[in-house]
């Protein structure tokens, strides 16, 4: 009893303070600030790492806030979400926003990593964006979210003096927003033989208990109706849905501004990884970064049956974004 009132203290705690940091982020800027935003973002463009769940996202925003001279953000500033600038301060100040050497996770989060780890901080989103509606349509993007959204950025970015880089899979999702706030932006796409990314994600339901005419994880726009689904179909739809979509928002990006990384290629290939990652974002490597344990490619087969009926459940989706495996 004694702990569920002290978790709800802090919770009411942190809302309060985020509700102020909001305030001060809307603060008038110097007039320069404004001005020099798009020759800085040229400078420093943000990263999106988006992609299905269950397909090494995590593992590739682990190893690229490890490896390079980047600024993310951690468990630390995730709670103090109002503020991105702020937040990122304190995360420095505090010894964070450099080699944090954590390479584990449990569905995405990474808070046995310490209070630097990489963060998704959903938190952060849910101030422009809905929690139930993860995909944002042209018509829903409005100047004040667009303008508010890069100007958070712009400043996060000249506060740290580094690009920043950003997971946080429902983005996938409001590429069209993101487009508009930063066409600066460096998007890189995580992909997955389908059918593994199905058989991942089944076995996290599972492990969590999770309803089966309820989605898991992130909603594509016809979220609702996959709801109603068998659950086999359900998921090999969303995972369908959602990658069909990310494919066809990335064509409004400049084909330099995009890389798709497949999460069978990397499986002990940590030198080629890191070139290529260099290549697409021209970033430095960070100085006392170890070795990183690249560990992509695991696929295996759990239930030879389970994985025949996934294979014809992803079949049966229309073939429009259908990629598995052959």
């Amino acid at each position: 009893m004694l702990q569920r009132v002290q978790a709800k203290l802090r919770f009411e705690l942190t809302r309060v303070l985020n509700r102020w940091l909001m305030l001060l982020a809307r603060l008038p800027l110097a007039a320069n600030a404004e001005a020099d935003a798009g020759e800085l973002l040229q400078q420093m463009p943000p990263l999106f790492i988006v992609g299905a769940p269950r397909t090494g996202s995590t593992a590739l925003y682990q190893i690229i806030s490890q490896a390079f001279d980047v600024a993310y953000i951690d468990n630390l500033a995730a709670n103090f979400y109002g503020n991105l600038p702020f937040a990122l301060r304190l995360s420095r100040a505090s010894g964070g926003q450099g080699a944090h050497g954590c390479f584990e996770s449990d569905l995405g989060r990474t808070s046995t990593g310490g209070w630097h780890a990489p963060h998704e901080c959903g938190e952060f989103w849910y101030r422009w964006l809905s929690r139930e509606e993860h995909y944002v349509d042209a018509a829903d993007i409005t100047p004040d979210m667009v303008a508010s959204l890069r100007r958070e950025v712009v400043a996060a970015t000249r506060a740290l003096g580094r690009p920043l880089v950003f997971k946080n899979l429902n983005v996938g999702q409001r590429l069209q927003l993101i487009r508009r706030a930063f066409p600066e932006a460096r998007i890189l796409y995580c992909r997955r033989d389908q059918a593994f990314t199905v058989q991942s994600i089944l076995a996290a339901r599972n492990r969590l208990g999770w309803p089966a005419d309820a989605l898991w994880s992130v909603r594509p726009k016809e979220w609702r109706a996959l709801e109603l689904l068998p659950l086999m179909e359900q998921v090999a739809a969303q995972v369908v849905a959602l990658e069909r979509q990310i494919e066809v928002d990335l064509k409004a990006f400049p084909s330099d501004q995009v890389l798709v990384v497949d999460y069978e290629s990397w499986a002990g290939a940590e030198p080629r990884l890191l070139e290529d990652l260099v290549r697409f974002g021209g970033w430095a490597r960070r100085p006392g970064a170890s070795r990183l344990p690249v560990q992509g490619g695991g696929n295996r087969v759990r239930d030879p049956v389970q994985m025949k009926m996934i294979r014809d459940a992803l079949s049966a989706v229309p073939a429009a974004g259908n990629r598995q495996e052959k």
